[in-house]
């Protein structure tokens, strides 16, 4: 019997201290989650910043291109009237006054070819932006979600009170007058089978909530690009992208065959995303060339171009993988 009272107590301060090692446990668990959770919505906030201004951006672009497809239509109708004026000359330099009509209406047609393209290009990104926008935005709400979440938890488990320690009870003797009889002789008794533990896992098991899941910190490639894209997003925030700029088009060309142009986002800052191969690529931008090394498993990714042209002689070049940005 007295056996039985040990365990009794042992097992109510096994599960004292085991719900307060779990409370612990569990807050820093939570804790840990709740901050990596802020930094997620943090980067997703400097992403929606970015896309608000690249969607500003190509916004002026297609306003920018639609006026400079008018004016290729208009260019081109002035070279057809003036083809169709030289060829009903009869002059001496006829002959050559039309091959330089041909010729200005060749152009105006190129031209007018390449504005529509410009244009067509344009409007797609704006939609493909809106897109990813509304994504970006969808996944800001999850993040503010779980955050509120974690921190309610955080604090049930700040509020829970612990399990007082319980008090002993001393069992007092009982004296009887019954007649002596003989003490029997001593029977070897089976070891009890240790019940107290299998409880003890029980009620533990019972009183511990569900594992919180472990956030994988950032990389310090991950941390690079979030940094790139925080500067990028505090040098444009509400900068104006139709005023002044060091370039009126700058582009980025990929292994001299893929062709981008990078975004002005306002202050001398211009973005861009290419798709490189695997292995070594070659990106210029004006007069300069750029060398990136492609990891195998990182082909055909879309990278970031960041273009800084404070300094219009020594502007900065930045790259990185796309994907350095998901959370």
């Amino acid at each position: 019997m007295l056996f039985y009272r040990t365990a009794s107590f042992c097992l109510a301060l096994a599960v004292c201290f085991t719900s307060q090692w779990v409370s612990a446990n569990t807050k820093a668990e939570l804790t840990a989650a709740l901050n990596n959770t802020q930094a997620k919505l943090e980067n997703k906030e400097t992403s929606i910043a970015t896309l608000e201004s690249r969607l500003s951006s190509y916004a002026n672009r297609e306003t920018d291109a639609q006026e400079k497809l008018e004016k290729a239509k208009a260019e081109l109708t002035a070279a057809q009237q003036e083809l169709t004026q030289a060829r009903a000359s009869t002059g001496d330099e006829a002959v050559v006054q039309q091959e330089l009509a041909q010729k200005k209406v060749e152009l105006a047609l190129n031209g007018l070819e390449s504005r529509k393209k410009r244009l067509e290009s344009t409007s797609e990104k704006l939609t493909s932006l809106n897109t990813e926008l509304k994504a970006a935005q969808a996944d800001r709400q999850t993040l503010k979600i779980k955050s509120a979440t974690l921190e309610t938890q955080i604090a049930a488990v700040r509020n829970t009170p612990s399990a007082p320690a319980p008090k002993a009870t001393p069992t007092k003797p009982v004296y009887t007058t019954a007649p002596v009889t003989p003490t029997p002789a001593p029977i070897a008794l089976k070891e009890p089978e240790p019940a107290v533990n299998t409880v003890a896992a029980t009620v533990q098991a019972a009183v511990e909530p569900a594992p919180v899941k472990a956030d994988t910190p950032p990389t310090a490639q991950e941390r690079y690009a979030r940094d790139e894209m925080k500067a990028l997003a505090a040098k444009t925030k509400g900068a104006d992208t139709s005023g002044y700029r060091q370039f009126s088009e700058l582009y980025v060309e990929a292994n001299n065959r893929d062709k981008e142009e990078l975004e002005f986002l306002g202050n001398n800052q211009y973005y861009g995303e290419v798709k490189l191969t695997a292995g070594s690529n070659k990106l210029e931008i004006r007069n300069r060339t750029f060398k990136v090394n492609v990891p195998d498993d990182q082909e055909g990714d879309i990278f970031v171009v960041i273009y800084d042209a404070e300094n219009r002689q020594k502007a900065r070049f930045v790259i990185f993988n796309k994907n350095l940005l998901k959370y």
